[in-house]
């Protein structure tokens, strides 16, 4: 687990590291609990159902005891009881160092977290946000009444750094010995991207707050990613191949075309909304033009996501219909690599 970034963490569908995609790809395609969001179950407000009343069956988390398919929903109180101990771990390795000053810093106001007002998959979702890409790709406060963004859970201001005053105390001396033990070493400003990014993953002396992160961290999680991030792969391939699937899947668009939409895969029907997202930026440019391309893209892709849902190809119908199928594939993968998987820790 990586310690916060300086800048408020925005809610984004695009994700950008290769375990993340590989993660939200999982999940969204077998449609189960990683993509739920905050609010009421339907099976107790008496709602539409949403995609967290299905329940999962998943022979790698039960053979393993770990939550595989687990996403940003179901760990936000596991992340956040982790930066808690991190930050206190920093305090100890920082101590240790000589630095008794330093104090724990609270990033819980640096993330803004995104609540809905309805259950992800739902009925009502759906008829909101669509698949929930260009509805929320920005929040409420930047598109206003006209259209559809995230809620803000908390402004995602900067907290006060309990630690200035004690840095301010050092000397020039102390505080460069103070942030080479607290940041650890760091690559030369001038250097390029893609190198400063070589030289943080090899470097000796990550600091006090790295190295507490990354001991805080659900370790077996991310190592089972790296270990058969390959081989969770196939099992997309797999389920999206399965001729059930592909059945089911052109039921559905059949259903689509004849109201006059196309909707082939909902990868396809992502990319599609993804790349019409990709040729303005509403923060950059807030012109009326710029509103009425993104109002364009969110009434076609939440006409969409409603004729997919009209259809039986909605998240929930989705959830439990790839749960029937998806667990063969996970004992497939458990037989393939029952020696690995034997020997993993």
């Amino acid at each position: 687990m990586a310690p916060p970034p300086t800048v408020p963490l925005m809610a984004n569908h695009r994700y950008r590291s290769v375990r993340s995609l590989l993660l939200a790809t999982l999940a969204c395609v077998f449609a189960v609990s990683a993509c739920s969001f905050a609010g009421e179950s339907g099976e107790s407000s008496g709602k539409s159902k949403s995609v967290s009343d299905v329940e999962q069956s998943s022979p790698i988390s039960e053979a393993l005891g770990i939550s595989v398919w687990s996403g940003a929903g179901d760990r936000v109180a596991e992340v956040e009881q982790a930066r808690l101990l991190a930050e206190d771990m920093v305090v100890l390795c920082m101590r240790n160092l000589g630095f008794d000053g330093h104090q724990p810093v609270s990033f819980v106001r640096r993330f803004q977290t995104v609540a809905h007002d309805f259950e992800y998959g739902s009925d009502e979702w759906v008829r909101k946000y669509g698949f929930g890409l260009s509805t929320l790709e920005y929040p409420e406060g930047l598109v206003g009444n006209d259209l559809v963004g995230y809620i803000e859970d908390g402004d995602g201001e900067e907290p006060d750094d309990p630690n200035e005053p004690y840095v301010e105390s050092l000397t020039d001396a102390e505080r460069a010995a103070y942030s080479l033990a607290l940041h650890g070493e760091q690559p030369d400003p001038d250097t390029p991207l893609d190198q400063a990014g070589e030289f943080l993953s090899n470097r000796a002396n990550k600091g006090c707050r790295q190295q507490s992160y990354d001991d805080a961290s659900n370790g077996r999680v991310d190592a089972f990613y790296a270990a058969f991030e390959d081989q969770l792969a196939q099992i997309v391939e797999r389920v999206e191949a399965d001729p059930e699937v592909l059945a089911f899947r052109a039921r559905v668009s059949t259903c689509v075309s004849e109201s006059g939409l196309s909707f082939d895969t909902p990868a396809a029907a992502q990319a599609k909304i993804l790349a019409a997202l990709a040729e303005f930026n509403l923060r950059a440019d807030q012109a009326d033009e710029t509103r009425e391309r993104l109002g364009k893209v969110q009434s076609d892709e939440v006409a969409l996501a409603v004729a997919v849902l009209e259809c039986g190809g909605g998240p929930v119908a989705s959830a439990e219909f790839m749960n029937r199928v998806r667990p063969k594939y996970e004992d497939q993968f458990l037989a393939e690599n029952a020696d690995e998987i034997s020997s993993f820790d």
